[in-house]
């Protein structure tokens, strides 16, 4: 069932026909607001297009809007129970309370090593976890835990050529930016890193695969002060080695060169899942 709501806050709504067609005809000009009543959709279909709800359309005298597309499709579930196991013999028993308030993580781990896939593995073939970080972004938004629409796989074969805005969100700071997931053991980390063990991360960049600086010294100090402790090196929010970026921190990685004022920094913000 599709409603629209007229100029007069009045509701009308009509049925999709076979084909998941509608149509609202005979309007006079003016607002309308068009949502569809999620009731009578199958149970589990969740929407999958960005089309915000409800979708409002300002209609001219005679005009015809033919745009208002609305995606479902089908999405798994997972539920259970926490509970106090007061005799200590790992099953749930009767008199058993169950714990509330307790918060409960759902990964997008594939392969079910402990570390959400690196984005930039996605580019490539040979990595089981290639396409963990992308059901990520498309997880979060089909819960509608962020805005967008994101695809969960790599786009025109190429994650890094394509990735922006289609199966990774875009970063609101720089439009060419988006956002990664990081995640590497103490063996693959490299001398860009104060860090060497990154169990899930995020980060930014302008491809996949790059630490790109998009900050000044003085606005990476900003974040990782106020989000942390204002140190290049330590925290959960850090920046990258001078090796890598040379005028972002000072030589010991103890204090950012906030003299210098050309962008010069990229932030990690780490074991943030």
């Amino acid at each position: 069932t599709v409603n629209l709501t007229l100029p007069d806050t009045s509701v009308i709504n009509t049925t999709t026909d076979d084909s998941g067609f509608y149509q609202f005809v005979g309007l006079p000009a003016g607002t309308y607001r068009v949502s569809v009543n999620t009731a009578t959709l199958p149970a589990g279909w969740l929407q999958t297009n960005d089309l915000p709800q409800p979708y409002e359309i300002t209609l001219a005298a005679g005009e015809s809007f033919e745009a208002a597309d609305f995606g479902y499709g089908p999405f798994a579930a997972v539920s259970g129970l926490i509970f106090e196991d007061t005799n200590r013999n790992g099953a749930l028993n009767s008199g058993e309370p169950g714990l509330p308030a307790i918060t409960v993580w759902l990964y997008s781990d594939g392969n079910g090593n402990g570390r959400i896939g690196n984005n930039w593995n996605a580019c490539n073939t040979g990595f089981p976890e290639k396409n963990e970080s992308l059901r990520f972004w498309q997880h979060l938004a089909n819960a509608g835990l962020i805005a967008g629409s994101f695809t969960g796989a790599s786009a025109g074969g190429s994650v890094c050529a394509n990735g922006n805005g289609v199966n990774v969100p875009t970063a609101r700071l720089h439009g060419k930016f988006f956002w990664r997931i990081i995640s590497m053991g103490p063996s693959s980390a490299g001398s860009n890193w104060y860090r060497q063990d990154i169990n899930n991360a995020f980060g930014m960049g302008d491809d996949l695969g790059s630490f790109s600086p998009y900050l000044r010294p003085s606005e990476a100090w900003g974040i990782d002060s106020k989000l942390d402790d204002g140190i290049p090196k330590s925290g959960k929010v850090q920046t990258h080695t001078n090796s890598s970026h040379g005028n972002c921190a000072d030589a010991t990685g103890d204090g950012y060169q906030l003299t210098i004022d050309s962008i010069a920094c990229s932030l990690e913000f780490l074991d943030m899942l």
